[in-house]
């Protein structure tokens, strides 16, 4: 397949470009296709550029500058000495004319030899659906489509007609991206809802002693992802609750620890207590075994079993004095 000018005609006008070997031919009688000769060329050379506002405003002060710039040029190529003054500000509103002071003369050898030398790096290069620049031995820019044969070179993925495969590493970094952005929100999720429980563990204290001032201020100063020590949570656990919950009519209750709520008494999901249960079940001792546990547990039970040890404990003083020497029950 093949690009060309109307008036293409080899050899003596237009353009054509090969899109297969990449091959481009232009003819045309004042364009010179290739490089300049190794010969010294004519070359344009600036002596000075200035602002407007840096040359004197006084006609004999301007002419005695200019004067000295000229007199820097070589006596040879005065001759050529050229002044120009341009327009250079973006707008082109004359808020930036220069003035410049150029000559014309012949390339050294050196200079010559040095234009030769980067002639060398430099250029355009089309090899079959690649276009490359090069300036000086460096690429510059690299236009086209390569496609590249070395199997070692993993590609992102590849269009063939109207299919596009993607890579399997592709996927994978995606993929674990999504896995740590998934555990990452978890993670917070669950250190968010374990704050919310210590705070409401925090608020259910129901008494004031030392231990519990000491656990008042580890769930204070506690942090998600920190762990409290035995000592500061084993102390006063059964004073705490735990969570809420719906009971049988739908009315929100607390359940858990240290609430002061026996399971003999307290009401379950079905809307029955363990002692109904028992009762049904018509086991008598075990209706036994919960009345002596509520009546140990409740305040007056609490109340006569201190009232017993008291008098225990007098009982059993007395016994040991009459023990002693001179008592009733002492034996020699």
């Amino acid at each position: 397949m093949q690009i060309q000018r109307a008036n293409y005609v080899t050899g003596v006008s237009g353009y054509r470009f090969d899109l297969k070997t990449g091959a481009l031919e232009i003819n045309r009688g004042h364009v010179a296709v290739g490089s300049l000769s190794s010969a010294p060329q004519m070359i344009t050379v600036t002596v000075g550029e200035w602002p407007e506002s840096d040359l004197p405003s006084n006609a004999v002060e301007y002419y005695n500058f200019i004067g000295a710039q000229v007199a820097k040029i070589p006596a040879e190529h005065r001759d050529s000495a050229e002044l120009s003054t341009e327009d250079i500000s973006f707008d082109r509103d004359g808020s930036d004319i220069r003035t410049t002071l150029t000559y014309r003369r012949l390339e050294t050898e050196q200079e010559a030899l040095a234009r030769v030398s980067w002639r060398t790096g430099s250029g355009i290069t089309i090899n079959g659906d690649v276009m490359t620049i090069t300036c000086n031995g460096k690429v510059m820019a690299r236009l086209g489509c390569p496609k590249s044969d070395d199997p070692s070179v993993d590609q992102s993925f590849v269009v063939e007609g109207d299919q596009v495969f993607i890579s399997q590493a592709l996927i994978d970094q995606f993929a674990t991206k999504a896995q740590i952005v998934d555990e990452a929100s978890t993670r917070a999720s669950a250190d968010e809802a374990l704050a919310g429980r210590i705070g409401a563990l925090e608020k259910a204290i129901c008494r004031g002693d030392e231990s519990e001032g000491a656990l008042r201020d580890a769930l204070t100063d506690w942090k998600p992802g920190t762990a409290l020590l035995a000592g500061q949570y084993l102390t006063a656990a059964d004073r705490f609750a735990v969570t809420m919950a719906k009971n049988a009519n739908a009315q929100y209750v607390c359940i858990g620890i240290g609430l002061g709520i026996d399971p003999a008494r307290g009401e379950t999901k079905d809307d029955r207590t363990d002692m109904d249960r028992t009762i049904e079940k018509g086991d008598v001792s075990e209706v036994l075994g919960l009345l002596s546990g509520m009546l140990a547990d409740s305040d007056l039970g609490l109340e006569l079993r201190s009232k017993i040890e008291d008098q225990a404990e007098a009982v059993r003083e007395v016994i040991r004095e009459e023990l002693r020497p001179g008592g009733l029950l002492h034996r020699r």
